[in-house]
């Protein structure tokens, strides 16, 4: 608009359908009825994965449209001590239809689109000569059915500003108010699946009970609605008492959303806002002479309230469900560290790197989850005072180095090499785990300490082409990791799954650049 002022406007359309079909926790059980009884050898064996998950019949997994609109106005002083930007921030994400997923659990499916399944659990609780006739049949396959449609309405609008106090003190303040709403439409239900020989494949027009019993009058209908809004805000300082060195301390006040988990129950089906008020002071330099670099450090303390954490709901026995995760709000929680990294330059071609970061997480108070009563979900082992956060490994070192050779680039190009070395301490992974009582399972929920290398080599244009490769190796010394373990291992599932770390990998880059 002139040399003062600029507008800008980001506006973006997008839609995602996707459509799955995967066993959920990588499961497949093999049900052999001869290896029970000989006399049932005749049966043969069915193949069991636990659970699998599909799109719902003729639908998808996933089907919305999200559209954004962002309008800035940026703008300085005519001294150049005052910069500033104010602007709004819109986003609408729409259904383009019911979406969701079909899932047997315990029951054996030629296609479960069609509800075409077999319950051969229930037919070998049926056989036992242990359990009492009236308690027979006893089903334990289903096909659970789950479909919805949600809409989020998120409106922002902020400020922010920095101002020269001098040459070397610069002040940062901004603010935002921000609305966010969303509506959600859930379709749930439960199938019991029959088991052979009596009853044969199931009959889709049998009846179906409702997941959530509190929709029974609506047709396994709910419908749910979560509104929230929150200011929040930033106070920044910055000095620079040389060219080469930043002095800095920020506090700021965050806010997340709040969200609607469909499948549990009141009250923990709607999770409320997270709060959060963030400090951190740092520096940053950076040297130059016979020996070039930089250093950084910083320190960060963040007070959470009403922080969202992801934690395990264990399927009742005989619900017909599958064990599921979902997010619920905890008291007040605290996230507090250091973080470290430099670089340097010894001689011509070699560049030296590491960071190193420091993290305490701490948990300080739970609400009351004793009004939770779901009929078929129990929360598993849920956080206590004093615990740490998952995922949060208390050491974390990087170290790098790249050397590039000292040829002539415009004849030969640009080879390096380089290596990279991380290391991770131990790390609790799930809270569901360490209260099993089978010491094996226990260990499961906390991740062993971690080293990883990795090689790299490139040679960037190649003979003065436009052509670049690189070469590299993951995982050199062929670590055998866990990466993530769900947290099923409860008395109730008595099984648990992992994720499995990468393996050694290595490969190659081939790069051809069109144009100037």
């Amino acid at each position: 608009m002139s040399d003062t002022l600029t507008v800008k406007n980001i506006v973006s359309y997008a839609q995602l359908k996707q459509r799955m079909n995967a066993p959920l926790f990588g499961t497949d059980f093999v049900v052999d009825f001869a290896a029970i009884n000989p006399f049932l050898a005749a049966l043969g064996s069915y193949h069991l994965p636990f659970t699998t998950v599909t799109s719902i019949p003729g639908g998808y997994t996933a089907n919305q449209s999200t559209f954004t609109e962002e309008l800035q106005l940026q703008g300085r002083s005519g001294d150049g001590r005052l910069n500033w930007q104010v602007g709004g921030y819109l986003e609408v994400s729409e259904p383009l239809g019911m979406s969701g997923s079909q899932s047997p659990f315990l029951a054996s499916c030629t296609d479960s689109a069609t509800l075409q399944c077999t319950d051969p659990m229930g037919f070998l609780s049926n056989l036992d000569p242990t359990i009492p006739a009236f308690a027979k049949p006893i089903h334990a396959g289903t096909v659970n059915y789950t479909a919805g449609r949600t809409n989020f309405h998120n409106v922002g609008l902020y400020a922010q500003a920095t101002y020269a106090l001098t040459d070397q003190l610069k002040l940062t303040g901004g603010f935002r108010y921000t609305w966010d709403h969303s509506r959600n439409v859930s379709d749930q239900r439960t199938y019991i699946v029959a088991y052979p020989p009596q009853y044969g494949a199931f009959n889709p027009a049998a009846p179906y009970r409702c997941t959530n019993p509190q929709a029974a009058a609506t047709n396994c209908v709910s419908h749910y609605y979560q509104s929230s809004e929150k200011p929040t805000w930033l106070i920044d300082l910055d000095y620079n008492p040389t060219q080469d060195i930043l002095l800095y301390a920020k506090y700021a006040r965050g806010y997340r959303a709040g969200t609607i988990v469909p499948n549990i129950t009141a009250p923990l089906n709607i999770v409320e806002p997270e709060k959060v008020d963030s400090y951190e002071l740092g520096l940053k330099t950076s040297f130059g002479g016979a020996l070039r670099g930089t250093f950084n450090l910083a320190g960060f303390y963040n007070d959470f309230s009403n922080q969202q954490l992801q934690v395990g709901f264990n399927a009742r026995p005989l619900s017909g469900q599958a064990s599921t995760a979902a997010p619920v709000n905890a008291g007040k929680s605290e996230i507090w560290g250091l973080e470290a990294d430099a670089s340097l330059t010894p001689f011509q071609g070699l560049v030296l790197t590491g960071g190193y970061s420091y993290l305490r997480t701490k948990i300080k108070s739970v609400p009351d989850f004793s009004s939770f009563n779901d009929p078929n979900y129990i929360l598993a082992a849920p956080f206590q005072p004093g615990d740490p956060e998952v995922l949060s490994p208390r050491h974390k070192v990087t170290v790098s180095g790249t050397y590039t050779l000292p040829l002539d680039e415009e004849k030969i190009g640009h080879i390096s090499v380089g290596a990279t070395f991380t290391h991770r301490s131990s790390m609790l992974v799930n809270y569901t785990d360490r209260t099993n009582p089978d010491p094996s399972i226990a260990a499961l929920s906390t991740l062993a300490p971690l080293d990883l290398l990795n090689l790299n080599a490139s040679w960037n244009n190649i003979a003065g082409a436009p052509i670049d490769l690189s070469l590299f190796m993951t995982n050199v010394t062929r670590e055998k990791y866990y990466s993530f373990i769900a947290g099923l291992g409860s008395p109730s599932v008595n099984f648990e799954t992992a994720t499995l770390g990468e393996p050694q990998m290595y490969g190659a880059r081939l790069r051809f650049r069109f144009g100037g």
